[in-house]
């Protein structure tokens, strides 16, 4: 059993591996996500109604109610930032008539 520097030695007697930050370097993305903790608290209070519907529909879908509503959140926000894009896009093109207009005004 020759080791050959401490860090060998303390991870065998740990029970550990040598290679665990290679190990963590070949997992796959989508792995990692689903092994992180989830460690920001967000406190949101609900009718009964409101909770009532919420657990219901996070049951049809197959979902906890705590995995319904960051889906729920998550959708809203993507829906929210394509709005933005799609706007930023109608303003770029606004500004680029607008120029036209302005330079068959001034010939």
């Amino acid at each position: 059993m020759g080791f050959k520097d401490e860090n060998e030695f303390l991870n065998s007697a740990r029970g550990g591996d040598t290679n665990i930050a290679q190990k963590r370097k070949t997992i796959p993305n989508k792995e990692r996500i689903a092994n992180f903790k989830r460690k920001k608290i967000i406190t949101i209070y609900f009718t009964e109604e409101e909770h009532h519907d919420i657990n219901q529909t996070a049951f049809n879908m197959g979902f906890s109610a705590s995995a319904f509503i960051r889906y729920a959140i998550k959708e809203k926000l993507d829906s929210i930032n394509q709005i933005k894009d799609l706007g930023a896009k109608y303003q770029i093109k606004r500004v680029e008539s607008l120029k036209k207009l302005i330079k068959k005004e001034i010939k």
